[in-house]
């Protein structure tokens, strides 16, 4: 799968593309345990690696000086509603998780 990517990727490559940063769930699953993956001299990005460095950078932002993310349109907080379904699924994962420790 990893040739099949650096097959799509090619053509950026050859336009000039210095780094790679496949989004979504898919690319990050293919991507997840590759260390030092290149297409061409461009490296590729891990995208759940940037998200957990970006998280950690908010974090220490916020400490250093009060900085916070935007919460506008495109970054405003999930609504009740899907807090709740979130945190009832997480409940329902660990407690799947659990069984197997007993």
């Amino acid at each position: 799968m990893l040739a099949d990517f650096a097959v799509c990727a090619q053509p950026l490559i050859d336009a000039g593309c210095d780094v790679l940063v496949p989004a979504g769930v898919l690319p990050g699953l293919l991507l997840c345990s590759e260390r030092d993956f290149k297409v061409g001299d461009a490296p590729v990005i891990n995208c759940a690696a940037v998200a957990l460095k970006s998280a950690e950078m908010w974090i220490q932002l916020r400490r250093i000086n009060g900085t916070q993310p935007s919460r506008g349109p495109s970054f405003a907080l999930a609504n009740r509603r899907a807090r709740e379904d979130f945190s009832r699924l997480a409940r329902q994962g660990r407690a799947f998780f659990d069984q197997g420790k007993e």
